[in-house]
């Protein structure tokens, strides 16, 4: 975690995207009340990937940075990087100009 955190004390990024778990291991660490006041401005975008989000992170974030935007790129590949937007019962928006099929059954 000390390694993230020295990356976005020097480069102050507008988006970062983390697994969950490195999400909350960032949210819990002793070093996120220096980052929220100086480094973490810029932060406009957090989009946690490749696994499921649970809703105390969700509301950790909201609390922690509430500018920023939560993109949930969670699903195949294909489909998490062509919808965005998040909520606790769906995994967002297909993006203008991109069509999903959704192909079988779904239970």
């Amino acid at each position: 975690m000390a390694t993230l955190v020295k990356a976005i004390k020097k480069y102050r990024p507008g988006a970062i995207r983390l697994y969950p778990g490195q999400l909350a291991a960032l949210l819990r660490s002793p070093l996120i009340s220096d980052l929220i006041q100086e480094d973490l401005c810029n932060l406009a975008v957090i989009t946690p990937v490749a696994a499921t989000l649970p809703r105390s992170i969700v509301e950790n974030v909201r609390k922690n940075f509430p500018s920023a935007v939560i993109s949930n790129c969670y699903g195949t590949s294909e489909v998490g990087l062509l919808t965005r937007g998040i909520s606790h019962d769906h995994l967002g928006w297909v993006l203008e100009g991109c069509t999903i099929k959704v192909c079988g059954k779904i239970e």
